[in-house]
């Protein structure tokens, strides 16, 4: 809450561009030391932001489809997704998930496994790395 409002306001008063301007500076200027970071799904269009983020630490890439994705925006209709106007969140799965899949130096599936599951299969993974 860096910017005082839910990402759905900023989406509707800033526009897509100028949100994933805010998430670039908060991930070049937050402190990453022993730091577990969920990054905005627009995060991978920063080329500086993801080359920090890989100095720091191993990047993970949750995979989940799209048909999960769907779901789990629709139980939060006031998420808003970072896109321009006239696409959905089909295209913008398309167009991010090679980006994701190019950044993740782990990838693990997010489909089948509970919160506490994936948590601990990340921490092996993660040790391991």
């Amino acid at each position: 809450m860096r910017h005082g409002a839910t990402l759905q306001t900023l989406l509707e008063a800033e526009g897509y561009l100028a949100l994933r301007r805010m998430e670039e500076e908060v991930l070049l200027e937050m402190p990453l030391d022993r730091t577990l970071v969920a990054t905005g799904g627009s995060a991978v269009y920063s080329a500086p932001a993801m080359a920090r983020l890989h100095a720091a630490g191993p990047v993970v890439f949750i995979d989940v489809p799209l048909t999960v994705l769907r779901e789990r925006v629709a139980s939060a209709p006031d998420r808003g997704i970072a896109c321009p106007a006239g696409q959905d969140l089909g295209d913008v799965f398309r167009e991010r998930e090679p980006l994701y899949r190019a950044h993740a130096d782990i990838t693990v599936s997010g489909v089948q496994e509970s919160a506490d599951a994936l948590a601990h299969l990340l921490a092996v993974r993660l040790t391991a790395a």
